[in-house]
């Protein structure tokens, strides 16, 4: 039987704090600082546009580059290596920057292209950031289901103190991926209670009944503290039920064997027996029990039966007779039965056809011997 689990099993209520350095999220400022930036950038790029020498030259230059772009960022989208995105992409985006630059002439528009490059490569790796970002998540909750998915599983099965090193550390998972932004502290926290919950009733099931009652009806220093009062109720109850069907499982199988070893040829008997049993859910059941068992006795009765019939037309149709087959097994046989073999052992000695109705069945009872071997009942 599973050893009863303590509330030092579990560690700690769940926390969802930590002594970890909190990373602070600093996007905003970044983006509100470039945003300052971009604005002059454009201002600055939009007076050079102006002074452009060479404008379809400088039209196809752009063009490279965007095409490097967007071909880059899509390189990006089946790459999990999320790490290391912004600076593979710069890289990408250098080479395709020498090649667009290769295709100007003019030294100032070469500066120009050179600011409208800029541009064009950071509001790239502003959204390549974003796409990595985004694979980090998804990662990183997936890392996570898979942790507590077997901290769960491993939990139900280590001794006490690594159990409760399994659950500290799942809990210990939940709060680093709030303090990386991972989670939400809403999400983080719904997280932590839900996981605590599941190991509570797993542990739980695990009990037999008894076990499981005395948990849930005094739950402090168990697992089931961290579980809502209504969900305790709930389990209580189906606890209690459980454990009444084992109890009177148990008592009316006890009951039954003693009846039926007591009574085992009279169904009568047996049945009065059961109902004088005081307590009524295992009265019934020793009831349901005895018909049961009497039930599966006539059933393999039956077949027996059924078998020595089979028998004794195999016999008679071997030797005629039923001269020599046991006289035992012919007892057990039913009137009918009997009489069917009867008749078709007189059809086997002297040509009788069976008879096939009582009526004449009588007629030819009342003829004398020697005439009914040569009586065919069937003859019109």
């Amino acid at each position: 039987m599973p050893r009863i689990l303590q509330a030092q099993d579990l560690g700690p209520r769940p926390s969802l704090r930590t002594n970890r350095p909190v990373v602070r999220d600093r996007s905003g400022e970044i983006e509100a600082q470039g945003l300052l930036v971009l604005a002059k950038s454009l201002a600055d790029l939009e007076e050079g546009m102006k002074r452009r020498q060479d404008k379809v030259s400088y039209a196809n230059a752009k063009s490279t580059l965007l095409t490097a772009d967007i071909e880059t960022r899509r390189f990006f989208e089946n790459d999990d290596d999320w790490a290391t995105f912004e600076k593979r992409y710069r890289e990408k985006m250098l080479k395709g920057l020498n090649k667009a630059q290769q295709k100007l002439g003019s030294k100032s528009d070469q500066a120009l292209f050179d600011m409208d490059a800029k541009l064009t490569i950071e509001r790239g790796v502003t959204a390549i950031r974003e796409a990595a970002r985004k694979k980090e998540i998804d990662e990183k909750r997936a890392n996570l289901d898979v942790i507590l998915d077997e901290a769960r599983k491993n939990a139900l099965e280590a001794d006490p103190a690594t159990r409760s090193d399994i659950l500290l550390n799942a809990l210990d998972a939940i709060t680093s991926m709030r303090g990386e932004g991972i989670l939400t502290k809403e999400h983080a926290v719904n997280l932590g209670q839900a996981f605590t919950k599941d190991h509570a009733e797993a542990s739980l099931t695990l009990m037999e009944p008894e076990a499981r009652i005395e948990m849930l009806k005094h739950p402090e220093g168990t697992p089931a503290k961290f579980l809502h009062p209504d969900t305790r109720k709930k389990l209580l109850r189906a606890a209690e039920k459980e454990n009444k069907a084992t109890r009177v499982r148990g008592a009316s199988q006890t009951a039954t064997d003693q009846i039926m070893e007591d009574h085992p040829e009279d169904r009568g008997d047996a049945l009065v027996a059961a109902r004088k049993i005081k307590d009524p859910d295992v009265r019934a059941a020793a009831v349901t029990g005895v018909n049961a068992r009497f039930n599966e006795m006539e059933a393999i009765e039956r077949e027996n039966v059924d078998s020595i019939y089979d028998a004794a037309t195999e016999f008679i149709g071997e030797t005629g007779s039923l001269a020599g087959f046991q006289e035992r097994d012919l007892q057990k046989l039913s009137p009918s039965q009997q009489k069917s073999l009867d008749d078709f052992a007189r059809y086997e000695q002297k040509g009788v056809e069976p008879v096939h109705s009582d009526e004449k069945y009588d007629e030819w009872l009342s003829k004398p011997i020697a005439e009914q071997g040569a009586t065919n009942l069937l003859a019109k």
